[in-house]
């Protein structure tokens, strides 16, 4: 065995995204995370405040506002923010349409200000809804 390869560090076991796992060299950095420093949306944003509807039950109705819409989801501002992987239903009043009806996922909370609120994605968004929030931009 040459000293080189007696100087260079054993692979490790690194998980990957959906439990896959990855040999890699320990002194190397996993190359996801340049990725999560940065924005991570696939959609642009549109600045827009509009009061939706978070319905419960068919009874419970909580008023909630955004800051900014995409295709993709929403950040919602000034409220107090649900745990990540807690699912809504969202009524979306978008300025010219009807009301779209969207189910909705928190994967953040706060903004990148430190801002009260929390970032949802939307769950297989109608197209309509979709084409909406794109004709906003």
């Amino acid at each position: 065995m040459s000293d080189d390869a007696q100087d260079k560090d054993p692979p490790v076991e690194l998980p990957r995204e959906h439990g896959e796992k990855r040999r890699q060299r320990a002194d190397v950095p996993p190359a996801g995370d340049e990725r999560r420093q940065g924005d991570r949306r696939l959609d642009p944003r549109v600045k827009i405040e509009v009061w939706v509807e978070e319905r419960r039950d068919d009874r419970e109705v909580y008023y909630l506002r955004t800051a900014d819409i995409s295709a993709g989801g929403a950040f919602i501002e000034g409220s107090i923010p649900y745990g990540p992987g807690t699912r809504m239903q969202l009524h979306i009043p978008l300025p010219g349409f009807v009301p779209f009806v969207v189910q909705a996922e928190v994967v953040s909370s706060g903004d990148d200000r430190g801002q009260l609120g929390m970032g949802v994605k939307f769950i297989d968004p109608a197209f309509d809804l979709v084409a909406a929030v794109k004709s906003l931009s």
